[in-house]
């Protein structure tokens, strides 16, 4: 009984901790919010996008990390467990070896997990470039590629959905 009580409380403890910050913002204003937001924004290099439409491909790959970041945080919180476990064994031989067990397999389990982290970083990133095209110049982002405009030009709209390299007024 003691076992299940004190996993009961070590959880309400955990929801407990996980669940202030909600209730801390609870009754913030939308200036606030938003100074929250747009702090949050630019400390996650942009990748917070607060109101922003996301494709699907960084949807999928957003959800993606979110659930190996979880995984990566049940195999922490496994042996932060089996590390309390071992030192409460008491010289229980059988906990002692459960303990190392856990341990190692969760070791074994977060490597996998990184590497999975990697390969999918890997992967979503060559997705999103090939999807939205390279953005690393700003040729990539002119509407008049593949046919850039000469200096003394400008792209701009033809009236008609496209665009055309009109001439610089001066």
């Amino acid at each position: 009984m003691k076992k299940y009580l004190a996993q009961f409380l070590f959880l309400s403890l955990a929801t407990l901790i996980l669940t202030i910050p909600f209730l801390a913002f609870a009754q913030l204003s939308s200036g606030l919010t938003t100074n929250i937001n747009s702090q949050l924004d630019s400390a996650a290099g942009g990748a917070y996008q607060t109101g922003q439409k996301l494709n699907p491909g960084q949807t999928i790959a957003t959800i993606t990390n979110y659930c190996l970041s979880f995984l990566m945080l049940i195999s922490v919180l496994i042996i932060i467990y089996a590390g309390f476990t071992w030192m409460t064994a008491g010289g229980n031989d059988d906990k002692v070896a459960q303990a190392k067990s856990w341990i190692i397999n969760s070791i074994i389990g977060l490597i996998i997990i990184l590497a999975a982290y990697a390969i999918s970083a890997f992967v979503f990133s060559f997705i999103l470039d090939v999807t939205k095209g390279s953005s690393s110049t700003s040729e990539a982002n002119d509407p008049c590629n593949p046919n850039p405009c000469s200096a003394n030009q400008t792209c701009g709209s033809d009236g008609a959905g496209g665009y055309e390299c009109l001439p610089i007024e001066t």
